[in-house]
């Protein structure tokens, strides 16, 4: 136990500030369209995003901790990577899209019928934080391989860009006093470039395992 715990003394170093600035960078637009657009629009984007994130949280969760246990089984036995991951990939693909279209198409349909005539202003609320939630769905639990990798100052890196980042985008849909509509296309915005970062990172940490494991 000594042991390990010596050899990943810095871990909580590197990532406990890292975690911090995620939890504050996923209330950061809530308070923004609060005190931007008020309770109404505020209301719309909280049922959607409870709605949205449904997926993400089912999938994501368990499908975490298996990937990160293969990654680890792998890592120790020397086996590349490259095809698990890209398998895993395809399979978040496809169930990131599924989830997408039936957004698209059921939405207009479902959310009145089950909620009411009045939440009609969240369909294309829905619609768009569904691009968000399909990046995150794939990309999120990729992001183990960070971990499992000990690439842990990578992902705490990714972390302070996408929390300076969305600081920004937030500061000039501020200054800039654009309507409710277009706030969320400009952070679902920031959000697909910040995660596609992500995903190439998460790549070339990958090829660089495989390509050690030939050393």
């Amino acid at each position: 136990f000594y042991q390990v715990l010596y050899i990943h003394k810095s871990l909580p170093k590197v990532s406990l500030f890292p975690a911090f600035l995620n939890i504050f960078s996923s209330q950061m637009p809530n308070y923004l369209i609060t005190v931007l657009y008020g309770a109404g629009f505020a209301g719309y984007y909280f049922f959607s995003l409870r709605l949205v994130v449904l997926p993400l949280t089912l999938v994501g969760s368990s499908i975490n901790e298996i990937f990160y246990q293969k990654v680890i089984e792998k890592k120790n036995n020397k086996q590349q990577l490259k095809g698990f991951v890209l398998n895993n990939f395809l399979f978040l693909f496809l169930m990131g899209s599924i989830f997408l279209i039936a957004v698209f198409l059921f939405s207009q349909k479902l959310i009145p019928f089950f909620f009411g005539s009045h939440w009609q202003p969240s369909i294309l609320v829905c619609k768009i934080l569904a691009v968000s939630m399909f990046v995150k769905l794939i990309v999120s639990p990729l992001t183990m391989s960070f971990i499992a990798l000990d690439n842990i100052r990578t992902s705490a890196m990714w972390q302070y860009f996408y929390f300076i980042g969305l600081i920004l985008i937030c500061t000039i849909i501020y200054f800039i006093n654009c309507d409710f509509t277009t706030a969320l296309v400009l952070i679902v915005g920031f959000d697909i470039v910040a995660y596609g970062i992500a995903l190439g990172l998460i790549n070339y940490n990958i090829r660089k395992f495989d390509l050690s494991i030939f050393k």
